[in-house]
């Protein structure tokens, strides 16, 4: 009898919780500087970093529990790189830019805290799920193909405004290929994974 009751007043506390939880809905968008690796290293001689781009929809929860909340977004995301790849031909070193494609599901954990009546710091951390959504490219070399979906973890610091404005920097670690290189669409010759520090600009209404 004395474990239903603890579990009627955790119920009653968890829905109390929840009811006074507060929901904002924005847009999200900003920049990606985006470093190529690969398996194979011995088939590269340079990664460039190129700047991308991302935006969409956003929605944040925040929960009256110590400044705990949580955010997710849908968004349309392109990561571009550069890279320099010799071997593979007779005719030696080849310099290639690829683009990744993506429709972007971030969904983090956060912690805010409030400076003052106007500003506040918070961090974040989450996963990320993308579902391709750009075409096979054509190398000189043979053909860069994208995966269907790739996964990713993020990490970050930013700062809010009259809680409606957010600036935030952050790092997006690939947990798996993003895309293989096949050699005359014959043979897989390497993976290649997209790492990116993220800026982004957000506005809550």
């Amino acid at each position: 009898m004395r474990t239903n009751k603890f579990a009627l007043i955790a119920f009653f506390l968890t829905c109390q919780t929840l009811c006074q939880a507060q929901t904002a809905f924005g847009v999200k968008g900003g920049m990606s500087i985006n470093s190529l690796s690969f398996d194979d290293t011995e088939d590269q001689l340079d990664l460039l970093k190129r700047p991308g781009f991302f935006v969409g929809p956003t929605v944040k929860v925040s929960i009256p529990l110590g400044g705990l909340g949580i955010d997710a977004a849908v968004m349309y995301e392109q990561r571009n790189a550069k890279h320099n790849t010799p071997g593979l031909l007779p005719r030696g070193t080849h310099t290639t830019t690829v683009k990744h494609q993506q429709i972007a599901i971030p969904l983090n954990l956060r912690y805010d805290y409030q400076l003052n009546e106007a500003w506040g710091i918070y961090a974040y951390a989450g996963p990320q799920v993308g579902f391709n959504v750009g075409k096979d490219i054509q190398l000189d070399y043979g053909e860069w193909r994208p995966t269907s979906t790739t996964v990713a973890i993020n990490a970050g610091l930013g700062v809010t405004l009259n809680k409606h404005l957010e600036l935030s920097a952050g790092y997006s670690w690939s947990c798996g290929k993003n895309a293989e290189i096949w050699l005359d669409n014959r043979l897989k010759v390497d993976e290649a994974h997209f790492n990116s520090w993220q800026f982004s600009l957000g506005y809550f209404l």
